[in-house]
């Protein structure tokens, strides 16, 4: 089972995300709004498989993690079949300080951090889609160009995920 250290964001940059999903779906898109399991707005910091790992961790990471304000500028893909829509955070200092304390903190535990969310590799990302359907995907960033953007929020309220069954729990 995997689990995932999560940051929510702002009210109103959870209702304007909500929107935006709201948006793709319109367009024949399936958005994060009709997932299963349901899951909140988010950026995601480092996902495991050891989940009792991260969670005897969840005391030290506790401690290193202070809101952070953030700015999700536009939508992009990742490459992988199907695409996954997200937007792009910008990378701040404050915020690669933040993803490398707590990188640093389940290396120290002993906690093996999935690949692409690695120091060396994270990409900060509010994902969108889980599957642009390839013929979607011009009318998917359309949808989201046409939302308003950059969306400035503060990254807070960190929680660990389960991606299979969707619980979460305060950090």
């Amino acid at each position: 089972m995997a689990l995932a250290l999560e940051l929510g964001r702002s009210a109103d940059a959870d209702r304007e995300m909500r929107a935006l999903w709201a948006a793709l779906e319109r367009v024949a898109v399936p958005s994060l709004a009709t997932h299963v399991p349901a899951v909140r707005p988010h950026v995601t910091l480092a996902v495991v498989d050891d989940a009792d790992g991260l969670r005897r961790a969840a005391r030290a990471l506790r401690s290193l993690i202070d809101p952070c304000p953030v700015e999700l500028v536009g939508p992009a893909l990742f490459a992988t079949d199907p695409p996954i829509l997200h937007l792009v955070v910008t990378p701040t200092q404050r915020l690669l300080a933040l993803h490398g304390a707590a990188a640093e903190a389940l290396d120290r535990a002993g906690v093996e951090v999935w690949p692409h969310y690695r120091t060396d590799a994270w990409v900060p990302h509010c994902t969108l889609s889980m599957g642009v359907p390839r013929t979607r995907a011009g009318d998917a960033l359309a949808a989201c160009l046409a939302s308003p953007l950059p969306l400035l929020t503060t990254l807070a309220d960190p929680r660990l995920t389960d991606s299979e069954t969707g619980e979460a729990a305060s950090l």
